[in-house]
């Protein structure tokens, strides 16, 4: 997997990119001890993706995706 660190005035966050990166997504985050998460997609993307990938996230914490 390739990650990018995306820098900005005041906060940065990670991207990465590589293949079957969702499906490590939730270890990615378990180690952050979420208490809730936003999938925040479009209406291409988000039927194909956000449905598993909020059925795997459900484990770590409450999921509400947002389609734009």
């Amino acid at each position: 997997m390739r990650r990018l660190s995306v820098q900005l005035a005041d906060r940065s966050y990670p991207i990465v990119i590589g293949e079957r990166a969702l499906d490590r997504l939730a270890d990615e985050l378990s180690a952050l001890a979420p208490t809730r998460l936003l999938i925040v997609s479009d209406g291409n993307v988000a039927p194909r993706y956000a449905g598993a990938l909020a059925r795997q996230l459900a484990a770590l914490a409450p999921v509400t995706t947002k389609v734009l």
